[in-house]
């Protein structure tokens, strides 16, 4: 496995934002809990997890939760989080990137990134995509999302180039900015089943493309 330096402008960025972000982004998508909604998982990763939105979702549908994030403080403020949250007993918290996982192959029975792939160029993505999948579990399942293009024009910002665009987070106490690159629910499903996994579900809900698919 190839391993791959920290990338430390999107980690400083976070850490930057760690604060105004856990407030703003307090509460997760809907569709999230829909999905996972009546399972039961023995193990649950969540790759760019931040400040553990989803701890307390994702730890009472498993027996141990994992929390993954670039960020340093995203992930303290996850670990703060789980405690008061009575799951910090199930909950373990690492710094990493989630193009480069320190997990076991085949370990995670479900395994779940929201709102992180699409911070990465395509071929990083790539990577981080398989590495998602190569942690999931045989018969695992992985949950995604990516933001829709149409909804991540609405935000203005400044686009390089036709598949990416600089957002400013203007809540921040600094000026930062965010990098997004553009998934169509065409490609992002083409890209689960370049991974190795099944296609199970890919739609548009609320300005996001979920995507849910099963190892195989």
């Amino acid at each position: 496995m190839i391993r791959l330096e920290p990338r430390e402008d999107v980690r400083r960025a976070y850490d930057l934002l760690a604060q105004d972000y856990a407030r703003l982004r307090s509460r997760g998508f809907e569709e999230v809990a829909r999905l996972m909604s009546g399972r039961r998982y023995r193990a649950i990763c969540d790759a760019g997890s931040g400040p553990g939105t989803y701890g307390e979702l994702f730890a009472k549908l498993g027996l141990s939760l994992i929390q993954l994030d670039i960020s340093a403080k995203m992930v303290e403020m996850g670990w703060r989080r789980a405690f008061a949250e009575g799951i910090a007993w199930k909950t373990n918290c690492v710094i990493c990137d989630v193009s480069c996982l320190p997990i076991r192959d085949n370990s995670m029975d479900m395994t779940a990134s929201i709102a992180v792939v699409h911070h990465l160029p395509k071929d990083l993505a790539m990577r981080a995509l398989g590495e998602l999948f190569r942690i999931t579990a045989k018969l695992g399942t992985l949950l995604m999302s990516v933001w829709l293009p149409e909804a991540m024009d609405r935000f203005g910002g400044v686009s390089t180039s036709e598949e990416e665009r600089m957002v400013w987070w203007k809540a921040a106490a600094a000026k930062v900015g965010r990098r997004y690159w553009r998934w169509s629910p065409e490609e992002l499903k083409s890209a689960c089943v370049s991974c190795g996994m099944s296609y199970l579900d890919v739609f548009v809900s609320n300005g996001n493309i979920f995507a849910q698919a099963l190892r195989i």
